[in-house]
């Protein structure tokens, strides 16, 4: 079976799709968008609290919302 490259998510519920990706030598992107602008869209963790861990844990990428979402769509 061959896992995905990349895979992206923004609560608890994507932390299995985030930790099955890649393997244990392939290299992997895993992105964890965070939402934490009140102003752009709703402020809120609830329900990500798990996979914030694991971004910690594991090194994956945090994408924050408040911070770089512009870099990602400037307007």
């Amino acid at each position: 079976m061959q896992r995905a490259s990349l895979a992206a998510g923004n609560s608890d519920g994507d932390l299995p799709m985030l930790a099955f990706a890649g393997g244990p030598s392939a290299p992997t992107l895993r992105l964890l968008i965070v939402h934490d602008d009140a102003e752009c869209e709703f402020e809120y963790s609830a329900g990500a609290e798990k996979v914030l861990d694991a971004v910690q844990a594991h090194g994956w990428t945090p994408i924050s919302m408040q911070r770089e979402w512009r870099k990602v769509f400037p307007g």
